[in-house]
């Protein structure tokens, strides 16, 4: 069964148990295809599916860095642990150099070399 015909199948679903009303079949669409999103995705990672696609490539998922509470869904959690490690410019959430919002267009002072 393809994608579209499960799609099709539980928008006719929410159409029937929400008491089959009219003009609502756009909404029933966006909503049944969120939920076969959701079960897509839950069923990935319930098998330990990790997507590999190429590097910068529409396919690849990206990765949360930030607190875990605030990962938006379709992320995949980090693969170091981000209020631990340090990143790339050598901060972590634990010790964050801009720490209030007047910090945010400020830029991070050059190291001393020795």
């Amino acid at each position: 069964m393809t994608r579209d015909d499960r799609i099709r199948i539980r928008a006719y679903e929410i159409w029937q148990r929400e008491g089959r009303p009219e003009g609502r079949h756009e909404q029933h669409w966006v909503v049944a295809t969120r939920e076969i999103d959701e079960e897509d995705t839950a069923e990935r990672l319930r098998e330990g599916y990790q997507q590999k696609g190429d590097e910068g490539k529409t396919d690849q998922r990206p990765r949360w860095e930030g607190p875990p509470e605030n990962r938006p869904r379709g992320y995949l959690p980090a693969v170091d642990d981000p209020a631990r490690d340090k990143d790339a410019a050598g901060e972590s959430l634990s010790d964050p150099v801009n720490s209030d919002l007047s910090d945010a267009f400020k830029t991070k002072k050059p190291r001393k070399r020795f």
